[in-house]
């Protein structure tokens, strides 16, 4: 196909006999993206490929993109690294507070949404992204960007969900399944982040994909609905989850059914 393509200037089907030729007396630029191997440099990785594809050996010119490679820190990646930041810094369990009816001003304003933050600059966002990015995306522009468009949907949902911008850390006891339960919401943030981060690593680790019963894979669920407020749980093998995973989810109000 590529032999045809680029030295022929022509291909065609041979089920439809549908064809296509490059027309003539234009200017073409065809970019063909080469993801990098498992424990492969991204010359070595260009190298196999060549040997796959030799045709592609002969044309154009190879340009290695290294997983050191800056992102383009645009407004998705801002959103991201400003969440990340909170949670480094323990901040992501940031309050809203009406004291006396007058808002408590703090971080960002009253209400907590982090976006209204002041932009990072570059170096600070690819030092957040360095610590964060599971290992197995960092080598991969594709998985590079999977992990900020995975991250950038759950930061939004955050920054516009009413239990996350008005959480007072309130405590009050809740009945269920006859049984009393103390809800506290002080960590709904750090909780939610830690889960949210945990999902994009398992969702693209290899080795994880190929067989979902090695971990108790769980993963937030969220309504959109009246704005958004409310979100559970699925999870994998529930027995199975460590204690204080359950006793965190328990106590922002996700209850953990057992199995037994």
């Amino acid at each position: 196909f590529f032999f045809d393509l680029f030295v022929l200037g022509y291909v065609e089907d041979t089920v439809t006999g549908y064809s296509f030729r490059l027309p003539g007396g234009l200017s073409w630029a065809i970019y063909i993206e080469v993801p990098s191997r498992n424990n492969m440099s991204p010359e070595e990785s260009l190298d196999e490929f060549y040997e796959e594809i030799p045709a592609l050996g002969l044309l154009g010119t190879p340009h290695p993109i290294y997983a050191s490679t800056p992102y383009v820190v645009d407004k998705d990646v801002q959103l991201v690294c400003k969440y990340l930041k909170e949670y480094k810094a323990k901040g992501i369990d940031k309050l809203y507070r009406d004291v006396g009816g007058f808002l408590k001003k703090g971080r960002g304003g009253p209400l907590v949404k982090f976006s209204l933050n002041a932009d990072l600059s570059d170096s600070e966002c690819y030092e957040l992204l360095e610590q964060y990015t599971p290992e197995h995306m960092k080598h991969n522009k594709t998985t590079q960007q999977l992990f900020i468009k995975y991250m950038k949907r759950r930061c939004e949902f955050l920054d516009n969900c009413p239990g996350f911008n008005y959480n007072t850390g309130s405590s009050d006891y809740v009945t269920d399944g006859g049984q009393k339960r103390l809800n506290d919401t002080k960590e709904l943030g750090s909780t939610l982040m830690r889960t949210m981060l945990n999902e994009v690593s398992d969702y693209s680790d290899p080795i994880i994909r190929e067989n979902w019963s090695l971990k108790p894979h769980h993963q937030l669920v969220y309504d959109f609905k009246d704005g958004g407020s409310s979100f559970g749980l699925m999870t994998l093998h529930p027995d199975q989850l460590p204690s204080e995973d359950v006793a965190r989810f328990e106590r922002i109000g996700i209850p953990i059914p057992s199995m037994m």
